[in-house]
């Protein structure tokens, strides 16, 4: 289901999670796996839910509690398979029971809540509570001296990320040439990019190195401005190519 076919399919919109984040960038993530992080550049809104292990709820608001919490989340990542759902579910509801005081919330109860949470999995609209603006690469292949001091190279990643302005504004000049291309225009290419943004066409191509984001996005304008000859003669040579490789 495409994200267009998701917005009309349900009748609450859907919000943003840092599963679905991660998701949507899966590929681009495991084609660049030596890059540990990844800038959004603009922090994206997103829903989250976190239950604190400190927490202490009384019994008579454990259920309205469990239920809530439920609920929300069903709501929230509605647009994905339910075994991925409810393994989820299963997984808060256990925390649930153990920051519920009395012992009113019990597997039973939360079988039930889960299975009827289930059933009301677009009967809200979730606002976002939280932002996202980097990306820690899963499969990210780290070195033995790298993993030992991950946390450590993370932070200092991010910290250049954050600090450099004139990257973050250089790649919202690139990011804005590429969606605002005129597709009557034919193919898009780098020199289109270079009269939108006075950048260089060496930056430009660096920018579409240091941010696989960035460069997924040139090849998908790219593909759309290709006439239907055009894209012909590119799957034409790409299977030549191909079977060559063989």
């Amino acid at each position: 289901m495409s994200h267009a076919e998701e917005i009309d399919f349900f009748e609450n919109p859907i919000v943003e999670t840092k599963f679905s984040i991660y998701r949507k960038h899966k590929k681009i993530l495991r084609e660049n796996k030596k890059q540990l992080v990844y800038d959004l550049i603009e922090p994206v809104r997103i829903y989250k839910h976190y239950i604190n292990d400190k927490t202490s709820i009384e019994h008579y608001n454990a259920k309205y509690y469990a239920e809530n919490i439920l609920t929300n989340i069903t709501n929230a990542y509605k647009q994905f398979d339910t075994v991925i759902l409810e393994r989820m579910l299963i997984e808060e509801a256990e925390k649930i029971k153990n920051v519920c005081k009395g012992a009113v919330v019990t597997d039973k109860m939360c079988e039930y809540l889960i299975r009827n949470a289930l059933i009301n999995n677009d009967t809200i609209k979730v606002k976002p509570n939280a932002t996202i603006r980097f990306l820690i690469n899963p499969f990210y292949e780290y070195k033995e001296y790298e993993y030992l001091n991950r946390k450590k190279i993370i932070k200092q990643q991010i910290s250049e990320y954050i600090g450099n302005k004139k990257r973050k504004e250089n790649h919202t000049l690139i990011h804005n040439a590429i969606i605002d291309f005129d597709l009557n225009k034919g193919i898009i290419k780098y020199e289109h990019i270079k009269t939108s943004t006075n950048l260089s066409i060496a930056s430009i191509k660096k920018y579409l190195k240091d941010y696989p984001i960035l460069k997924y996005l040139y090849d998908e304008v790219k593909d759309l401005s290709r006439s239907d000859k055009q894209r012909q003669t590119k799957k034409y040579n790409d299977t030549k190519i191909s079977k060559m490789a063989i």
